[in-house]
């Protein structure tokens, strides 16, 4: 038997390979597997008899969809604006969504700041978005951030697109345990410590 399929429909960027007819051969056998498919993908199949004389007429043709696949990152995942306090962040669909992307989960984690910050910086927020963007707020000011972005279908979440961004900097906050003293009848001693929250790289006092 022949069987001869080939690709008609995909969501998935493909090539022209695709759309190529392709055929397996088999022997002694009414029943086989087509291997090395595109998820999400509608084949046109025809199956074929051969004999000793030659080979018959096609069978008509089916049409199948394979099923979902665990589609690919999302891509070109940027910050295209940012604060002090905020990010927003824009990403592109995965190339190969092998079905159809339902939503993007988007985490993001404290990685490095110069603040004194408790333990909620560092620890992972996660969020469900239907859209392409997200407008990440509340953040620390002049921190560096982890962001990670998944594509979900219906069979599963993608492989993470990272980035690492900083936010800006902002006004810092004041020096603490400030202490003066006389040093004598014409000077007066002064000390204290950075502040708690720089917000930046501390220039000068």
């Amino acid at each position: 038997y022949r069987i001869e399929y080939s690709g008609v429909e995909s969501t998935s960027s493909v090539d022209s390979s695709f759309n190529k007819v392709q055929d397996v051969t088999v022997y002694n056998v009414t029943s086989t597997f087509l291997t090395g498919l595109v998820p999400f993908s509608t084949y046109n199949i025809t199956v074929s008899a051969t004999t000793s004389v030659g080979e018959g007429p096609p069978s008509s043709v089916s049409v199948l969809m394979t099923e979902e696949g665990t589609p690919s990152a999302p891509s070109d995942l940027t910050v295209t604006n940012r604060t002090s306090t905020s990010l927003w962040v824009e990403w592109q669909p995965p190339l190969f969504p092998h079905g159809i992307i339902e939503h993007y989960l988007v985490t993001f984690t404290g990685v490095e700041t110069l603040n004194t910050v408790n333990e909620s910086f560092y620890q992972t927020s996660e969020d469900l978005v239907s859209s392409t963007s997200i407008h990440l707020y509340g953040l620390e000011p002049y921190s560096v951030y982890e962001v990670t972005v998944r594509a979900i279908n219906g069979f599963g979440p993608s492989d993470e697109a990272v980035t690492m961004e900083r936010t800006q900097e902002d006004v810092p906050s004041a020096p603490v345990n400030v202490f003066v003293a006389v040093a004598n009848s014409t000077s007066l001693y002064l000390s204290w410590d950075p502040p708690t929250m720089p917000n930046g790289i501390i220039l000068s006092y």
